[in-house]
């Protein structure tokens, strides 16, 4: 790649490949976008975020000249910066062609703000944090599955005991499922079993609150304390690899410098 990059290396690639240059037009950009977020309408304004635009497209069609389709799309940062590119890129249509006047296109428009996440090159680490995260959800992929189908198990439970005391929670399995998420993330949880308190009477209250309340226990604190333990465990493994790979090496040395000595001293006491 770095005699393709020599051999292609042009004042256009130079140009729209500085990242100096970029950042600058991603806060300017993001300045434009907050003006226009007051409803303040200029021609000047709109023109600079256009122009902010059309910079960020050369800036991808750069680095494809310069790295090729397949070395663009297989580095992470490329692929963040690629895909907010082609997001926004409908905001261009009505000034090259003619477009319907579809309210989906004005969805389409506000697309337009994820391109200040561009200023996120800013970080450098951010491919490798990318990378790590990439690699945690495919390792934890089979934990979010089983965790889901807990979800979907006792969200059917639910759904076949209180689909008629509290409809608005239970009534379908998605909603149930829904209801069963939120018990999960913990907040306002307490109001699913309160409702259903409500409506039913005595000990069937009472065990309503405890099966919930059970459900929060077991699902919501220990459940994703566990998911997020061993997933921010899986982010940060490269960096224990790197860290045991060194300590490793240096029990190798203190092994060879132990020798050495052994041999150093075993000379001394023949003499």
């Amino acid at each position: 790649m770095e005699e393709t990059t020599k051999q292609t290396d042009n004042g256009f690639i130079r140009t729209f490949t500085n990242d100096k240059l970029i950042i600058t037009v991603i806060v300017i950009y993001a300045i434009c976008v907050m003006i226009q977020e007051f409803d303040i309408e200029s021609p000047v304004i709109t023109m600079v975020d256009e122009f902010c635009t059309v910079i960020f497209v050369l800036e991808m069609v750069a680095k494809h000249l310069k790295y090729g389709f397949k070395g663009y799309w297989t580095h992470f940062q490329n692929v963040f910066d690629g895909l907010l590119v082609l997001a926004s890129l409908p905001s261009l249509l009505s000034y090259i062609m003619p477009t319907p006047d579809f309210s989906f296109l004005l969805v389409l428009r506000t697309l337009r703000i994820l391109r200040i996440f561009k200023i996120l090159r800013v970080f450098k680490d951010l491919s490798t944090i990318g990378k790590n995260f990439l690699s945690a959800m495919t390792k934890c992929s089979g934990l979010f599955a089983s965790y889901a189908i807990i979800i979907m198990i006792i969200a059917l439970i639910c759904c076949s005991l209180y689909k008629t005391e509290a409809p608005e929670y239970f009534g379908d399995p998605f909603a149930s499922i829904y209801s069963i998420f939120r018990l999960f993330s913990v907040e306002g949880w307490y109001e699913i079993p309160d409702t259903i308190a409500q409506r039913i009477p005595g000990f069937s209250a009472s065990f309503a609150r405890f099966f919930f309340s059970m459900l929060l226990i077991l699902g919501g604190i220990i459940g994703l304390s566990l998911i997020n333990s061993v997933f921010v465990d899986e982010m940060v493994s490269d960096n224990n690899d790197d860290m045991e790979k060194k300590i490793d090496e240096m029990q190798t040395k203190i092994d060879t410098l132990e020798s050495k000595l052994d041999k150093i001293l075993n000379e001394l006491q023949k003499k």
